[in-house]
């Protein structure tokens, strides 16, 4: 929601009655589905987020109030540096969703990044790899570790607290996913390694700690370089996800100390497998290894990852030579060409139920978007808002065979909506009119609200 709507939603809040005996007391901020508030029971003043009931209902409450109960498990768990969540679940006299949390002091981590001074970066590291170590412990990954979800909690700059979990993923448990009305992605893009912003991590252990030393690095990085992660390819979502499939991070700075930029790099390594070979949990202990010195074969081992790290950076695949680039790019035109083809004769026999749109051809390999409509909005069909519509091609190197992608969103702001994979088609994309057709037709009838 935005600030407008977060207005509307905290204000009719505050002139209502206590959220389950929680009495509320002013708007602190809002986030996609819910707004932040502080609030008072007793003697406990807490934080309160209360879920606005209609962008639950689209976007699912089934899957909403599974994220609720998990968050309520961590009511009796205890962290120096892990927020306490105080209660959880749905209002008996509102119906509306609610999570409290205790009140965190101090500020968020991307608000006072350029004031963390240099020497206090290890230790709210470490702080911050203990809170998601001890979750997984507990059988949970927060999955959204970023700047501002970590408060930094005293005038010295050098502790600090994790929040927000939201979308805690208990391993093993797919249950918030699978009752989920839009298959969107859960988290934040920008702090996301390639696997999971793709819905390719895998879920075990070692599958969700990866991500986890990702997220972890995206805020060593951010500490090191003190501003955020991708910061320059924020703009349009296309060249984030672009930025983040393919970009290499090498963490420099010459007033830190080379082994934490080492440790950032290896955390922010494209391939999940790479990353869990090159991190462990013990290279973000800084405190432990300086009061117990490690064994020599400790010492060799922590070495020998940071020096594989150069080989992990520069392995390129020899096929893609200069001249394989330059038959993918024609092959890729090509079909982009044939896409629209196509696109719009599914979109012609749909006839009146489609508005007006302008239509851009990006060109785009998957993840990338290929072809771009954008939709006006036409009350006369339910449709209030505009709406775009993306389909992406992924080539195929060893057959004239592609996939062939599609997601859409509401209003005209990049979308965070996750792929819809349509099928694989020849490179002529014969028969799949038929098949773009039938993705249309849905996406229409849930914007319509049918």
């Amino acid at each position: 929601m935005d600030f407008a709507e977060a207005k509307v939603f905290s204000d009719s809040l505050l002139a209502g009655g206590p959220i389950a005996g929680w009495e509320l007391i002013d708007y602190l901020s809002h986030g996609k589905s819910a707004v932040v508030m502080r609030a008072r029971r007793d003697h406990t003043i807490a934080v309160v987020k209360v879920f606005h009931p209609g962008l639950i209902e689209q976007y699912g409450r089934d899957a909403q109030l599974i994220r609720v109960e998990r968050e309520r498990k961590l009511i009796e768990k205890r962290h120096a540096n892990i927020a306490r969540v105080l209660d959880s679940g749905s209002c008996e006299a509102s119906g509306l969703l609610f999570v409290v949390m205790e009140f965190a002091p101090g500020q968020p981590l991307s608000k006072v990044l350029s004031s963390i001074p240099r020497a206090n970066i290890p230790a709210l590291i470490e702080q911050l790899a203990s809170a998601a170590m001890q979750l997984e412990d507990w059988g949970f990954t927060h999955r959204d570790i970023k700047p501002d979800n970590i408060h930094v909690t005293d005038k010295e700059l050098s502790s600090l607290m994790l929040l927000d979990f939201g979308v805690l993923k208990p391993h093993g448990d797919d249950a918030a996913t699978s009752q989920q009305a839009s298959k969107g992605f859960v988290g934040t893009h920008q702090y996301s390694p390639p696997e999971m912003i793709h819905g390719r991590e895998e879920d075990t252990l070692n599958g969700w700690r990866a991500i986890t030393f990702y997220q972890i690095g995206a805020v060593l990085h951010d500490l090191i370089v003190r501003r955020p992660i991708f910061k320059n390819a924020t703009t349009r979502h296309a060249d984030l996800v672009a930025a983040i499939d393919n970009d290499d991070v090498v963490v420099t700075a010459d007033d830190v100390d080379s082994h934490l930029c080492n440790l950032a790099t290896r955390c922010l390594l494209k391939n999940p497998l790479e990353r869990l070979e090159l991190v462990r949990w013990e290279d973000f202990m800084f405190s432990e290894r300086a009061l117990q010195k490690p064994s020599l074969q400790a010492r060799k081992d922590a070495l020998l990852r940071q020096l594989q790290l150069g080989p992990a950076l520069n392995r390129v695949d020899a096929i893609e030579g200069g001249e394989t680039r330059r038959l993918k790019d024609v092959r890729l035109s090509t079909i982009v060409r044939s896409t629209r083809v196509h696109f719009d004769q599914a979109l012609a026999a749909l006839g009146d139920l489609i508005p007006p749109r302008t239509t851009t051809l990006d060109g785009g390999a998957y993840p990338s978007a290929a072809v771009t409509y954008t939709f006006a909005a036409a009350p006369i069909l339910k449709l209030a808002l505009p709406f775009r519509i993306q389909v992406a091609i992924a080539l195929r190197d060893d057959r004239s065979i592609v996939d062939v992608y599609a997601r859409a969103s509401k209003g005209l702001a990049d979308t965070e909506v996750g792929w819809s994979h349509l099928g694989a088609a020849l490179d002529s994309l014969e028969g799949i009119s038929d098949v773009l057709q039938e993705w249309i037709l849905s996406v229409i009838e849930e914007l319509a609200g049918q």
